[in-house]
């Protein structure tokens, strides 16, 4: 069993073999910043590069902060690489790694025996830097999609990876995707409704790529690819995004791993928007306040170039459910 002392920024480790007296063996922590608490912690054995004989855990922890100096960006969540004996876990460096990059993914913890023995989480997608402040009507809280767990190595480093669950990729990968010529005069390209989009590009070529999402409000997401940076960036913005608390308008930043063809999953469902960047390598969760109606997702890039674009709408009424090509 896990817990935490969560102002001591530690993960106690206990075993028991009548759930009732429990030996405490082993403490973790504390590293990473201070004045935050560590809360929801979860020990999970990932496979690495996919090798079921090279095995590495993987330590979740979710943070906020507690000092009299608010930090405007708020909870979060990090993880830990390293090895586990059954008592012990020992940290492969004692630096704590972003799991989410955006502002709304917390408390996520692993589920026991999921099907073909994936490694599953679901995550709160909120912050409690302004939680009490989002509207409530028609409902307020909402999980995330499910995710799948994996480690593959990055410049001699294991690397989490989070993936959508079996059916969005099942979905898209049923579909042709379509071809869209993007250049610096903006394509704007109406979804149908709460989907998943699949893009991919070729960043020597594009340049700089900016997408922009829009619906019935003032409020909007810019999501900017830049090579010469190697950074992805979030920025949600608008009076609908400000009026919700002074900290909730924001950019996330994502360094992006190397130079390689770029590919990112957009998944909106109403105010829960989530990518998933180069195959899961990183991720950004963020609730946005677009309004109900039909959203438009600008494309637009530095230079000329072609974009293969791919939609799985996901409706909310199973019988109607379809899959189809961006026309």
């Amino acid at each position: 069993m896990l817990t935490v002392e969560a102002v001591e920024r530690q993960v106690l480790v206990y075993s028991s073999t009548d759930l009732r007296t429990w030996e405490h063996l082993s403490t973790v922590g504390p590293v990473g910043p201070t004045g935050v608490v560590w809360e929801c912690p979860d020990l999970i054995p990932l496979a690495v590069d996919g090798r079921p004989d090279e095995v590495r855990w993987v330590l979740l922890l979710s943070t906020n902060p507690i000092s009299d100096v608010q930090d405007p960006d708020g909870s979060s969540m990090s993880y830990l690489v390293g090895d586990f004996d059954g008592s012990v876990f020992t940290p492969e460096r004692a630096e704590l790694q972003r799991l989410d990059h955006g502002r709304d993914f917390y408390a996520a913890v692993g589920f026991d025996r999921a099907p073909d023995g994936e490694a599953v989480i679901l995550g709160w997608m909120g912050n409690w830097r302004y939680a009490a402040d989002l509207p409530a009507s028609p409902w307020r809280g909402a999980m995330s999609l499910p995710r799948r767990l994996s480690l593959t190595t990055v410049d001699g480093e294991q690397r989490l990876v989070q993936e959508p669950p079996a059916f969005v990729r099942e979905r898209l990968a049923a579909i042709d995707p379509t071809t869209v010529a993007v250049s610096s005069d903006a394509v704007d390209l109406g979804l149908e409704g709460d989907g998943v989009v699949e893009l991919r590009w070729d960043p020597s070529v594009t340049g700089e790529l900016r997408l922009r999402l829009t619906a019935d409000t003032d409020g909007a997401v810019l999501i900017v690819h830049d090579p010469a940076t190697a950074s992805l960036s979030v920025t949600r913005s608008g009076g609908a995004m400000d009026t919700v608390h002074p900290d909730f308008a924001s950019t996330s930043i994502v360094p992006l791993v190397g130079d390689r063809p770029a590919r990112l999953l957009l998944s909106l469902d109403g105010p829960l928007l989530e990518l998933f960047v180069d195959g899961g390598l990183a991720t950004v969760s963020d609730l946005v306040i677009l309004g109900s109606g039909r959203p438009t997702l600008s494309l637009a890039s530095e230079r000329a170039s072609p974009v293969s674009v791919a939609v799985a709408v996901l409706d909310r009424a199973p019988a109607t459910d379809q899959v189809h090509a961006l026309a």
